[in-house]
């Protein structure tokens, strides 16, 4: 099967199966925000925008990236990006591995005509990028107007992908010539199983600029290719992962400074907050935002205004007036979240 034609196959799962975690959370829903009974504040001049390579966001949420490589992808590209233009947040391309194959679907992921001003992120699998220059990457960044490049594990997806490259010796040394010599700054994700703090320091190490959680307890990736070989051997693989609230607490305990954005089963706006304050700088959501974008460019506004207006609800409850104010004295970890912490030492 062509990377094309799997593309196709991930849109239609995720937009048609659940493939959502089973048993497992995110544990998100084990963070309790501080409640203040007398915020000093006017909720409606909560300062929820934030800075992300230079650009402006109005809310610090990341539409990410999942779609892109097959001709049925780009009217999805093009309904997420604009809306992502008109709420003023990040936006993520899906997998471009597609297009370095056959330049004819590099199409499916140009979206600046609808997205002139906003933030985006090209990508690309981490196994991919030894077997492309970093001329061939820059150019393929280039190409769709991107502003960063997000380089995506996913050993656990390969792992069940019956196509799947398992072959991931040596790509950290990989990752770190890309980045020496690409000209773009690189954020490194995962895809649904998380990240950890050993592993965070290896990335920051190769000079990362930023590290997304991808964690457990959304949409699993290892469901996805389940349905896709229809063949549920490994289906105890389903709910594999760090949680996404221990993975931002992992990746924190590596580094104070790195840009950390939380994905993996962020649902609305209080889950955001709770992400925020653990020490994430920005939040993102795919599943949801491909769902909407099925609809249109206006459904997937009227999704990320609810999460905009949520945050900024639950900012003004905390008593804190901008983002950098929501932090971990906002909170209190109870259950397998607060045990996470402890046995982890984080």
């Amino acid at each position: 099967m062509s990377t094309s034609e799997r593309k196709l196959d991930h849109i239609k799962i995720v937009s048609n199966e659940r493939v959502e975690a089973r048993e497992k959370t995110t544990l998100l829903d084990e963070v309790e925000l501080i409640h203040n009974s007398l915020p000093d504040l006017d909720r409606d001049s909560v300062d929820t925008s934030t800075e992300i390579f230079g650009k402006k966001l109005k809310i610090p949420f990341l539409i990410s990236g999942m779609t892109g490589g097959h001709p049925n992808a780009e009217k999805l590209n093009l309904a997420l990006a604009e809306a992502a233009e008109a709420a003023g947040v990040a936006f993520g391309l899906g997998s471009q591995r597609a297009m370095l194959e056959d330049k004819s679907l590099s199409q499916t992921y140009k979206v600046r005509s609808v997205a002139p001003n906003t933030l985006i992120f090209g990508n690309i699998g981490i196994p991919q990028i030894s077997d492309y220059s970093p001329s061939d990457i820059s150019s393929m960044l280039d190409d769709v107007g991107a502003d960063a490049l997000a380089v995506h594990l996913n050993p656990l997806q390969e792992s069940i992908q019956p196509e799947g490259d398992v072959n991931m010796e040596g790509l950290a040394g990989s990752l770190k010539d890309l980045i020496k010599s690409l000209g773009f700054p690189v954020l490194v994700k995962e895809t649904g199983a998380g990240i950890s703090k050993d592993v965070a320091k290896i990335l920051i190490d190769c000079g990362v600029s930023a590290i997304d959680t991808g964690g457990a307890g959304g949409t699993s990736f290892a469901a996805v290719e389940l349905f896709r070989k229809d063949d549920f051997e490994l289906s105890e693989f389903w709910d594999w992962g760090i949680p996404t609230a221990a993975s931002i607490l992992e990746i924190r305990a590596s580094s104070k400074e790195i840009l950390l954005i939380a994905t993996g089963g962020i649902r609305n706006g209080l889950d955001a907050a709770h992400a925020l304050a653990l020490g994430a700088n920005a939040v993102g959501m795919a599943g949801p935002m491909i769902k909407a974008a099925a609809k249109g460019s206006s459904e997937v506004l009227i999704e990320i205004e609810k999460v905009h207006k949520s945050l900024r609800t639950a900012m003004f409850l905390c008593g804190a007036s901008e983002v950098s104010k929501m932090g971990r004295d906002k909170t209190v970890l109870t259950g397998s979240l607060r045990s996470w912490q402890k046995q982890r030492e984080l």
